[in-house]
């Protein structure tokens, strides 16, 4: 396990290489640049390759959500207008760990292994297209016995960050 030194400037060195990777990763190369905001025609999500991995009715409640969260997301720039283009979405994976309670990936008794749900597609908007992955802290949906629920708020959680770097990478 590493561990930090309280000095200020060892923190604000650690922190400056971050932000410039981050900075770095946000911008990337030019295909992966944000293009300007635009008005848009509509948003379409294709759930095909999750439905393709035998993901039947959960990529339909999943492709529902995702929809629903890039709807809320780009409702300023969507317009009657059909020449503008369509937002297309196509989720091409998703994994959301076994158990997100307290001892899942903390060496604890009863787990081990990744703590958070990722989700991954494929966007592409006009002439400009990115894959694009998120990540979300599995644990943060709430109480974990409650299964059911639970799963429902992680999705939610991961559909709404899906939409939110949308949004952001094209430019919103």
């Amino acid at each position: 396990m590493k561990s930090w030194t309280s000095r200020s400037s060892d923190r604000r060195a650690v922190l400056g290489l971050g932000a410039a990777a981050l900075a770095a990763a946000l911008t990337g190369s030019g295909a992966a640049r944000a293009q300007p905001a635009g008005p848009i025609s509509g948003v379409s999500v294709d759930i095909r390759p999750l439905e393709a991995k035998g993901l039947n009715g959960f990529a339909a409640v999943l492709g529902s959500e995702v929809h629903r969260q890039l709807v809320a997301q780009f409702a300023g720039r969507i317009t009657n207008d059909r020449r503008a283009p369509v937002l297309y979405v196509v989720l091409t994976g998703i994994s959301m760990t076994a158990t997100a309670g307290p001892a899942a990936g903390r060496g604890g008794k009863g787990g081990g292994g990744q703590e958070s749900d990722f989700l991954q597609g494929d966007v592409s908007l006009g002439g400009f297209s990115f894959p694009l992955m998120v990540q979300q802290y599995s644990g943060s949906a709430g109480d974990w016995r409650q299964t059911e629920l639970n799963d429902r708020r992680r999705v939610q959680a991961l559909a709404f960050a899906f939409a939110q770097w949308t949004r952001r990478k094209t430019g919103g």
